[in-house]
């Protein structure tokens, strides 16, 4: 065997030797998080090189669950895209470009299905940050919400399209909350405020829309709970102090 050839073998088992010192450095570190975990915390952050930050807890004395905090909170990836979301943006954007309008986009029931499962992986870990009040976090993930909720209204059909649809009231008020405390915790009291009042007015709007398309439980249970959560949510602000007096509304005059 040449020289170059016995050169180029050490080399890839240098390499082979190295990812696997640094796996086993990877697994050392979560053996002391969970470590960690069983000396009383419940919530652990870590970062791995290859999928970013993840969140270790322990829902209960036997169960173990990690969360990733960027991208899928799987960890996995969809090609070269960080998330399915990002893949279909980047499939509708394809057509346009080729077709000159969003007329010829289109997906399958299956990748409906898909995206609408993300989503809802998404939701979890948007209510397990706002518990951590990571509300970075949940504004981000919601927003990507919002983003499931109008590619589904304008390229599914009707009852696809409401499987998600139907919860963009809850997902506004959370992204208004996530917003709003982000806000304050940048001392800015005037945009906490003003980003309160767009979203009880998004909300509003998303009732009349309910109404118009015959939903009338979907509306009911909107103006009911998320908007009626997020006048409290204004007006525990201002009974707290943590923001002035914002004055209080009713919900049936929102909407």
């Amino acid at each position: 065997m040449s020289e170059d050839r016995l050169q180029e073998e050490q080399s890839k088992r240098d390499a082979a030797a190295k990812r696997l010192l640094d796996a086993l450095d990877q697994a050392f570190a979560a053996i002391e998080e969970l470590e960690k975990l069983d000396e009383g915390e419940s919530v652990y952050e870590l970062r791995t090189p290859e999928r970013g930050p993840v969140l270790i807890f322990r829902p209960n004395p036997v169960t173990v669950t990690r969360v990733y905090l960027e991208g899928r909170p799987d960890g996995e990836r969809v090609g070269v895209y960080s998330s399915y979301l990002e893949y279909v943006e980047a499939a509708r954007q394809e057509s346009i470009q080729k077709h000159g309008s969003d007329a010829e986009f289109q997906l399958e029931e299956e990748e409906w299905g898909e995206l609408f499962q993300e989503a809802a992986e998404r939701y979890f870990r948007y209510l397990l940050m706002a518990n951590l009040e990571r509300w970075e976090i949940v504004e981000r993930d919601t927003a990507q919400n919002l983003r499931v909720c109008e590619l589904a209204h304008r390229y599914a059909d009707p009852d696809t399209a409401w499987q998600v649809y139907q919860y963009k009231g809850y997902i506004l008020m959370m992204h208004t909350i996530a917003r709003a405390e982000l806000a304050i915790a940048e001392e800015d009291p005037d945009r906490a405020h003003q980003i309160i009042q767009e979203g009880i007015e998004k909300i509003g709007a998303f009732c009349r829309e309910c109404l118009l398309e015959g939903h009338e439980d979907a509306e009911q249970i909107t103006r009911e709970h998320y908007l009626a959560n997020l006048l409290r949510y204004q007006e525990d602000l201002s009974s707290s102090g943590r923001l002035e007096h914002l004055g209080r509304s009713d919900p049936r005059n929102v909407v």
